[in-house]
């Protein structure tokens, strides 16, 4: 998520430290993955965990989304 406040102020919601490996192990955490199957179900742990082994998901984003993001937000 990202949003323009001013010309001068740019507010994201991203987090670029994010990578397959490491989130697959924390949604594979027994508490996490409780907490998303108690709130969301099944079938969304399921596809959540699908996400993250497709080569272009979160990679992509870092790779694509985000510097596209901060390229606009800073008119570079």
């Amino acid at each position: 998520m990202g949003v323009r406040i001013s010309d001068e102020i740019a507010g994201t919601q991203f987090h670029p430290e994010a990578d397959p490996s490491s989130m697959t192990y924390h949604l594979k955490q027994p508490e996490r993955k409780e907490y998303i199957l108690s709130k969301f179900g099944e079938e969304k742990y399921n596809e959540m965990v699908a996400l993250l082994e497709k080569p272009d998901g979160i990679k992509l984003t870092r790779k694509i989304v985000l510097p596209s993001f901060l390229k606009n937000a800073l008119n570079i």
